[in-house]
């Protein structure tokens, strides 16, 4: 055999190798863009789910729309208005509604005067401090 046909041959060999590699990472890139795209196919799909329940949502309220307890509602939520006959009661946040309202745990005694004498009703009017002392000293 000769030179030329040995680096013909090798070169022909050569070749093929880088041809086969080339194509080999070609197709793994391929692959993975591929593989990538799929979370991107979830996060859409989730997408349109979230898409479809708002929707939905948007159906109901638009057929009650002319309904009247959905003109009731939303003059009472949003505007404030009451029906003939009704009471608004406004109640204060949570925190005043506790320190006017404590929860049957935290009722003290104080709370049932007619128990004590009356010179110790005086004394918790005129002089609490000592009446503590007293009465749970």
């Amino acid at each position: 055999m000769s030179f030329k046909q040995r680096l013909l041959g090798n070169l022909t060999s050569r070749g093929l190798v880088l041809v086969v590699v080339l194509l080999t990472i070609s197709s793994l890139y391929s692959s993975f863009q591929l593989f990538g795209r799929g979370g991107v196919l979830e996060e859409a799909e989730l997408m349109l789910e979230e898409v479809q329940r708002e929707n939905r949502r948007l159906s109901d309220i638009q057929a009650n729309l002319g309904s009247v307890e959905f003109i009731e509602r939303e003059a009472r939520d949003k505007l404030g208005l009451v029906a003939e006959g009704e009471t608004v009661v406004v109640l204060p946040d949570g925190d005043t509604l506790r320190r006017f309202a404590p929860l049957e745990d935290t009722v003290e005694e104080e709370f049932e005067p007619e128990k004590r004498p009356i010179w110790g009703r005086w004394l918790r009017l005129f002089l609490p401090e000592l009446e503590k002392v007293i009465f749970r000293g």
